[in-house]
């Protein structure tokens, strides 16, 4: 799971950065837009991994 972890924020630091360097990319900005939904659904599947435990 950590690696999970590890994976999703590394993928969202690349797609800031890239953000920053071309703010109207449409794919991009669609990302940004869901990277909090991502980051709940990955809190979530840690909570009921950890309750599994």
């Amino acid at each position: 799971m950590r690696e999970l972890e590890d994976n999703f924020y590394r993928i969202i630091a690349e797609i800031e950065h890239a953000s920053e360097k071309n703010d109207e990319d449409p794919i991009l900005e669609f990302l940004l837009q869901r990277r909090e939904q991502v980051a709940r659904d990955v809190q979530l599947i840690d909570q009921a991994l950890f309750a599994l435990a």
